[in-house]
C-alpha cells in the first residue's frame, strides 16, 4: 500500500516531506481514534472508519510522483461525533503544496471539536492565501458529519461538486451548492481573504454514499473521446455496486481507463468516497470527551509556544 503521511504532531512551513511525521504511524488503523489528524499529499490508497462513516481514499499523484497538488484531511473529534474531512486541489505543485497540506492539519487540529465549520473554511481560506502567492489558490470541499443527527455540512470552494447515493432511492445525484449572495462567495479557496462560503446541509443514513473527487477524474475522456464530466461520472458510479462500496474507486478506475490509455495519466487524481455506517458514539469515548478537549487545548497552547514568532 502506498505512503500515506500522517499529520499527527506539528510541522513548520520549513519542514521537509521525510520529516512530517518522526513518531507516528505511516498508516491509519483500520479504526480511526478520537482526536486523531491524518492526511497529506502523497500517494495513497486505503481505508479508514469512524464513528458513523466509513472512508475510502485513493490518491495518485501526476506522473506517478511521490506527492502531487492534491491534499486530502480527515479528522475525528473528543467523542467521535464529529468527523471531518477535506479535500483540495492546489494549482501547483512542490513546497506550497507542502506547507498547505501542514496548513490544512493545524486547522483541522485546531477545529476539531467545532460542529459548525464555518470558521474553520474561514480560516483554511486565509491561510491558503497568506501562504501562497498571487497565483496560488485551490478549489476544496470541507464536510462534517454529525453523529448524533446523521447529517452533512458541505462546503464547495469552487471545487467539482460530489456525488450522493441515496440507498433509499438507489439513486446518485450531483449535490449542486448554489449561491444566490452577490458577494465572492464558494469561490476557490486562498484567492481572497474576504469571499464568503456557505453550507449546503444533507441527511445521510445507514448506507447513503458519498463521492468526492478532484477535477482530474471529470477531465478524463470517454471512448468517443469526449470529456467525462460530471454526468458521465455519475453515470459510471450508477454502474457500480453500491452494496460493496470498498469495490466503487477501483472499479471507475477501471472503467475510465479502459476508455482511454492516456486516463488519469495527465494530472493528480484524488476520490475519497465516504458510507454512512449507522454507528452511535460508545459511551467510554463520551466520557474520556471532557479530558480530550482539555488535553487538546493544552496541546495547542504548547505548539503556538514553539512556533516562530510570525507564524500563522
Amino acid at each position: 500500500m502506498p505512503h500515506l503521511a500522517t499529520l499527527a504532531e506539528p510541522i513548520s512551513l520549513a519542514d521537509r516531506r521525510g520529516d512530517i511525521d518522526p513518531v507516528g504511524p505511516t498508516q491509519p488503523s483500520p479504526r480511526m481514534e478520537c482526536m486523531q489528524v491524518w492526511g497529506g499529499n502523497t500517494g495513497a490508497d486505503t481505508a479508514v472508519s469512524t464513528t458513523g462513516l466509513d472512508v475510502w481514499l485513493y490518491c495518485k499523484p501526476y506522473g506517478d510522483g511521490v506527492d502531487g497538488g492534491d491534499i486530502y484531511s480527515l479528522s475525528s473529534c473528543s467523542s467521535g461525533r464529529i468527523t471531518r474531512l477535506a479535500l483540495a486541489d492546489v494549482r501547483g505543485h512542490g513546497e506550497t503544496v507542502l506547507a498547505l497540506a501542514g496548513s490544512l492539519r493545524r486547522l483541522m487540529r485546531r477545529h476539531i471539536d467545532h460542529i459548525n465549520q464555518d470558521s474553520l473554511v474561514g480560516a483554511i481560506n486565509q491561510e491558503f492565501a497568506a501562504v501562497g502567492d498571487a497565483s496560488t489558490f485551490a478549489t476544496g470541499l470541507v464536510a462534517t458529519f454529525f453523529v448524533p443527527t446523521s447529517t452533512l455540512a458541505l462546503t464547495n470552494a469552487g471545487h467539482p461538486p460530489p456525488l450522493l447515493f441515496s440507498a433509499r432511492h438507489r439513486s446518485w445525484r450531483a449535490l449542486v451548492q448554489e449561491s444566490t449572495s452577490a458577494a465572492l462567495t464558494d469561490i476557490p479557496l486562498g484567492m481572497f481573504e474576504s469571499a464568503r462560503y456557505s453550507q449546503l446541509g444533507v441527511t445521510m443514513t445507514t448506507d447513503d454514499l458519498l463521492l468526492c473527487y478532484t477535477d482530474g477524474l471529470e477531465e478524463c475522456v470517454d471512448d468517443k473521446g469526449e470529456m467525462v464530466g460530471q454526468q458521465g461520472l455519475a453515470k459510471l458510479a450508477a454502474e457500480t455496486n453500491p452494496a460493496e462500496p470498498g469495490a466503487i474507486i477501483p472499479e471507475l478506475l477501471r472503467q475510465l481507463t479502459s476508455m482511454s490509455a492516456d486516463n488519469l495519466s495527465e494530472d493528480d487524481v484524488t476520490i475519497m468516497l465516504i458510507r454512512a455506517n449507522g454507528a452511535s458514539v460508545p459511551l467510554r469515548d463520551n466520557m474520556l470527551a471532557p479530558f480530550r478537549f482539555i488535553a487538546n487545548l493544552i496541546r495547542q497552547w504548547t505548539w503556538a509556544g514553539r512556533r516562530p514568532a510570525g507564524s500563522r
